[in-house]
């Protein structure tokens, strides 16, 4: 009785047990009796390699459920990783090596070393306010391996109406004195090749000059035939900060003055300027060799032959037994001291200018001590050399009249224009010394020049009509 009633109770024990185990399975079936009991999972972003989740939630039941707790599957919550975003079209580099790398987790893919180059890559020519700047790179992230500025600043780009530097705003001084010459005053010298500003200079200059009607152009009064005439013009602008001469003609320039010559004798079409067209010249800082510095001072020749001149129009004598190669009273002292002065030098910088006493005399300028065409002194701001200054080693020239590499000049584009006559890239110049030789009678209407093998006339000289034969200004000035 005892057992039987033992094991009964174990029976309903089991029973009891079963019971509440299957009400607790079944309870979360049971909307009526199960509450779930809410998780907040926070919303994670993928990165390359690992899976990212929207916001859900979570239940001790199990189950998952999204933003506004719907019964969602487990899958509904997961973001997939969004793999590697390498970039592709751009290197990353520092000093050793170059990579791409991945957008979003900056891992490096493609890595290697520079590639060594021995080539410089130019960066920008030098400024006023920098030299000119150069680098090496690696050829295929282009990472500067080495870099450097290198050379000379460049000269200051000077405006003629605010006389400022249109790179740097520096104030235009009176001379700029670089690499052993001297920068001062400004010519019309290199011809304007860029079609879009002849174009517009065209335009502004007008109706092209006639004879009897030159309008806003200057006629040069060259001679022609023997007698000044109207054929040949010019005009001064300003454009883009920088000023041009114009010249225009309608007949060439003779390369003699006298009546016994004619335009078929020109050199302007030999040198590639033809009548009936328009040429710019863009003025330029005209460049002085230091021929002597001395007690505060600078003692000036032109560096280029600026301008094409007669020395005298006619080679007869005048009143007064006043011969043709008269210094005092030639053309080409004229033209330097009135037309050339006033237009190469503002007053700033003619204050500068000494009026030197040129020194004519025989026994100082001339070929020789009784050279009878020496004329009187002159006082001059501008002036040519002679012949004793020519030869003067101290200012670095040959003693001798043989060819001289320092007499060679070259000519200005502006001086081909004028009629200068070139051979082998020189021009031939006056000397303000008359010709000299033991047949006085024979040199009355003869100068002195340089010619273009860098030789003196000397005895034959050169007949002072002819206008095809280059200006060399001298000058001094206060430093």
């Amino acid at each position: 009785m005892k057992r039987t009633a033992k094991i009964l109770f174990v029976s309903i024990a089991v029973a009891v047990l079963i019971a509440a185990l299957a009400v607790t399975f079944a309870a979360c079936n049971n909307k009526t009796t199960h509450r779930h009991a809410y998780t907040l999972v926070e919303a994670k972003s993928p990165s390359c390699t690992e899976d990212g989740n929207v916001q859900y939630y979570t239940c001790t039941c199990g189950k998952y459920f999204d933003s506004e707790k719907r019964e969602i599957e487990k899958s509904q919550t997961v973001i997939p990783a969004t793999g590697h975003d390498k970039v592709t079209t751009s290197w990353e580099s520092d000093a050793n090596s170059h990579w791409h790398k991945c957008n979003n987790c900056n891992e490096k893919f493609d890595l290697a070393s520079h590639t060594p180059s021995d080539e410089w890559v130019e960066d920008g020519e030098a400024t006023c306010k920098a030299k000119a700047h150069r680098h090496k790179e690696c050829p295929v992230c282009h990472y500067h391996i080495e870099e450097e500025d290198y050379g000379e600043l460049a000269p200051h780009t000077w405006n003629s109406q605010t006389g400022k530097c249109d790179v740097c705003g520096a104030t235009k001084p009176i001379y700029e004195e670089r690499e052993g010459f001297i920068y001062f005053g400004e010519y019309p010298q290199t011809k304007e090749t860029d079609n879009g500003i002849t174009a517009t200079l065209a335009q502004m200059s007008g109706a092209r000059p006639v004879k009897g009607n030159s309008g806003k152009w200057t006629d040069y009064g060259y001679y022609i035939d023997g007698e000044v005439d109207e054929y040949m013009w010019y005009i001064d602008l300003e454009y883009s900060g920088a000023r041009y001469r114009g010249v225009y003609f309608t007949s060439y320039r003779p390369s003699w003055t006298l009546d016994n010559s004619s335009t078929s004798k020109s050199r302007q079409d030999d040198n590639g300027y033809e009548i009936n067209t328009l040429y710019w010249f863009k003025w330029e800082p005209i460049e002085w060799r230091v021929l002597e510095k001395k007690g505060g001072e600078a003692f000036l020749m032109s560096n280029l032959i600026i301008d094409s001149y007669q020395f005298y129009n006619n080679g007869t004598d005048r009143d007064g037994d006043v011969h043709p190669n008269n210094y005092k009273e030639s053309d080409i002292r004229a033209w330097l001291s009135e037309t050339f002065l006033a237009q190469a030098f503002d007053q700033a910088a003619q204050n500068i200018i000494l009026n030197t006493l040129v020194d004519n005399s025989a026994e100082v300028s001339a070929a020789g001590a009784d050279n009878t065409w020496a004329c009187e002194n002159t006082n001059d701001k501008v002036f040519l050399l002679s012949y004793a200054d020519v030869k003067n080693p101290a200012y670095g020239f040959s003693s001798d009249d043989e060819s001289d590499e320092a007499r060679r000049l070259k000519p200005t584009d502006y001086a081909l224009a004028q009629g200068l006559s070139p051979l082998n890239g020189s021009g031939t110049w006056w000397l303000r010394t008359p010709s000299y030789s033991e047949f006085q009678s024979t040199q009355a209407f003869r100068a002195d020049v340089a010619n273009t093998a860098g030789e003196i006339g000397g005895v034959n000289g050169i007949t002072v009509v002819q206008s095809d034969f280059g200006v060399v200004p001298a000058l001094k000035i206060t430093l």
